[in-house]
């Protein structure tokens, strides 16, 4: 008899031992998990205000256009890096990807990319977001920070009876790798930026 309820207090621990065991690690799992999603969530927010950013670069240059060129707003008003031979002739901003940074007149540029794939490193080195000294995105230099993030501008043409064309569709693509999963997360914003002020 006490041989049995010996056995009886070994296995009843045993099965409590077992089931602390279990919440541990069930405990253990929900707060791993947690800690991913917090990081991914901090992350993507991140990539939206990295895409809106660009977003807003593009509508500033549409705008500067205007004011430089005012005498011609149907050409000049998605004219390239503020070229003034878009009053006599063509010299759009093309469709292609681009980089957006600053010049030394604290206008926004383009830069052609000539890199597209993200598992490249040549891109992830091109397209490599960082902070500047006033702690703004940029991709001209200064500060890295982690995760890695990268920023391409697309820009396109939508089909319109405009010649030359008023309407420039934008895609602000910004990727970036977590913890939480192996392939990469993107956020693309997208829009179109109008004329509306032409001639």
């Amino acid at each position: 008899m006490k041989k049995s309820k010996c056995w009886t207090s070994i296995v009843e621990a045993m099965i409590v031992m077992l089931i602390v065991i279990i919440w541990v690690v069930w405990i253990y799992s929900i707060f791993t998990s947690s800690q991913k999603l917090s990081i991914t969530t901090q992350n993507r927010l991140t990539a939206i205000s990295i895409a809106q950013e660009w977003i807003e670069a593009l509508t500033n240059i549409r705008d500067t256009n205007w004011l430089i060129f005012a005498a011609n707003k149907t050409n000049c008003w998605n004219t390239f890096n503020y070229n003034s031979n878009c009053i006599i002739s063509d010299v759009d901003i093309a469709s292609w990807s681009y980089i957006v940074s600053q010049n030394s007149n604290n206008r926004w540029i383009l830069s052609w990319a000539t890199t597209w794939n993200y598992s490249d490193t040549n891109y992830k080195n091109d397209f490599r977001v960082n902070y500047d000294t006033n702690w703004f995105f940029t991709q001209s230099g200064w500060t890295n920070f982690l995760p890695l993030f990268t920023r391409e501008i697309k820009i396109s043409y939508p089909d319109d009876t405009w010649t030359p064309p008023q309407k420039m569709n934008i895609s602000s693509i910004v990727r970036w790798t977590d913890s939480s999963k192996n392939d990469a997360f993107e956020v693309n914003l997208e829009t179109t930026l109008t004329n509306w002020q032409k001639d």
